[in-house]
């Protein structure tokens, strides 16, 4: 895995179910099982992500940082 931001999905109240964008290695597989586990066992329960999804890239910004917006756009189309 190489990068995994987060972000907040709308909901109407709080709080706000997490969604992790995983960007993983080229030729690495992503077990998300294990992934699961591995979060329930190491991050506190509100730190959890509640859906994780992998791409291919982050969208980025001209700066060249993780364009947050665009990816709460992502997580509202799927």
């Amino acid at each position: 895995m190489s990068c995994s931001p987060r972000s907040g999905t709308p909901i109407r109240s709080p709080p706000r179910p997490s969604r992790s964008f995983i960007v993983t290695d080229r030729g690495a597989t992503l077990n998300r099982a294990a992934l699961a586990d591995y979060c329930a066992t190491n991050l506190a329960h509100y730190k959890q992500p509640r859906d994780i999804q992998v791409v291919g890239q982050l969208p980025k910004t001209a700066a060249n940082k993780i364009d947050r917006l665009a990816l709460r756009r992502m997580a509202a189309n799927t």
